[in-house]
């Protein structure tokens, strides 16, 4: 956070679950990205999120871009064949 704030970038911290309220503000298109310690914005329909791991690294997901073969996870796997399907 002191790295965005040196570099003049506004950015909001949520204090508790929030998912849902940063899913409506990228969807407004009142904010550019979110960067989450889990992947619960997936719920919310986001297709990119940047999804911090435990050595405080990001990992960039676009579930866009991934196919129900693509993931190891039973649940991200049915919910890519929820919305996979077209796609083909």
């Amino acid at each position: 956070m002191r790295a965005l704030h040196t570099k003049g970038v506004n950015f909001m911290v949520a204090p508790y679950e929030s998912d849902s309220q940063i899913a409506k503000l990228l969807n407004l298109g009142l904010a550019d990205i979110a960067i989450s310690e889990d992947s619960d914005l997936v719920a919310y329909g986001l297709k990119v999120v940047l999804k911090l791991t435990t050595e405080g690294e990001c990992d960039y997901i676009d579930l866009s871009r991934w196919a129900p073969d693509d993931v190891d996870s039973r649940y991200l796997k049915q919910y890519l064949q929820l919305n996979y399907v077209g796609r083909l």
